[in-house]
């Protein structure tokens, strides 16, 4: 499993939001869904020595909610047993083990985004919202790269990342091996609400190449 910090988190999520995480442009009072066969959500787990420990989240579903005044939240949530470490199913099953992920208790990660315009995310910068991991509700920041298009969200894909403190989530397992620290990596694309099907046929497909 060999994980190299990139420096942007494919969101993440959402994610995983300082001001918010994702913006991508839905008309008012409609709602965009997650398009999974266009989103990945990625994450390195820091070893005290060594190279991190890459992993992926295969199955997801979100929503992009937008006010009347055009301000949009995004709600991403992780199916926590789609988690694959690394090619290696051995590590897949240490990571949904009670030493991390605990996926039988907390079968769900979600991120939520604060509310934000469009604007902000074509600019890029520091979002703020929340992560719900193991159980535990906290507040975190991710850093959204300036968009590529006029669309982000649709015709372009959102990229976060941000860092997180797993043991404020009382994810204490294999400290003597990992560093409390582990980097999230986000891209996401939605579609409009209309395919949600599709997104769902997606999910399954993708859960199945997760393997159990």
């Amino acid at each position: 499993m060999n994980l190299r910090p990139t420096a942007s988190i494919w969101i993440l999520c959402g994610a995983t939001i300082a001001n918010s995480v994702l913006i991508p442009s839905a008309k008012a009072d409609e709602t965009a869904v997650l398009d999974l066969t266009r989103s990945s959500f990625n994450f390195l787990a820091l070893k005290r020595l060594g190279p991190p420990i890459q992993g992926e989240f295969r199955v997801a579903t979100g929503h992009l909610d937008t006010r009347a005044e055009g301000q949009r939240q995004v709600v991403i949530v992780l199916q926590a047993d789609s988690v694959s470490v690394g090619g290696s199913a051995m590590q897949t099953r240490v990571a949904r083990s009670d030493l991390l992920f605990a996926t039988q208790r907390y079968p769900q990660i979600e991120f939520r985004s604060d509310w934000h315009t469009q604007q902000m995310l074509r600019a890029g910068g520091v979002f703020g919202g929340t992560v719900t991991l193991r159980g535990v509700t906290l507040r975190e920041q991710f850093t959204v790269s300036p968009s590529t298009c006029s669309q982000p969200g649709e015709r372009c894909a959102i990229e976060a990342q941000g860092r997180i403190n797993r043991e404020r989530y009382g994810m204490k397992g294999l400290g003597a091996i990992l560093r409390p620290d582990v980097e999230l990596q986000f891209k996401v694309r939605f579609v409009p609400s209309g395919t949600a099907s599709a997104t769902a046929s997606n999910a399954t497909s993708k859960k199945n190449r997760a393997g159990n």
